[in-house]
């Protein structure tokens, strides 16, 4: 989801500032649940891969669907563009 979010806003000042805004808007998730995503990027030179930063956010979304009674799979971000 991310890496289509990437491709879909271009180069842009604050880009991992908005990945990390939709990411909270998304999932309800705070800024300290979203703040791994700044140390992912999409071209992979970031310090997380797409498996570790899964690792940390999966838990932090399913917890929070959990609590809010919300579907299991998350909300399709796309649909939003």
């Amino acid at each position: 989801m991310l890496r289509e979010l990437s491709q879909a806003l271009g180069p842009t000042d604050g880009h991992k500032l908005v990945l990390i805004k939709y990411a909270r808007k998304a999932f309800d998730l705070s800024l300290q649940q979203a703040s791994p995503i700044a140390g992912w990027a999409a071209d992979g030179t970031g310090e997380l891969s797409d498996s570790r930063l899964d690792e940390i956010l999966a838990p932090e979304v399913s917890a929070l669907q959990n609590v809010n009674g919300q579907a299991e799979h998350p909300p399709d971000v796309r649909a939003s563009r």
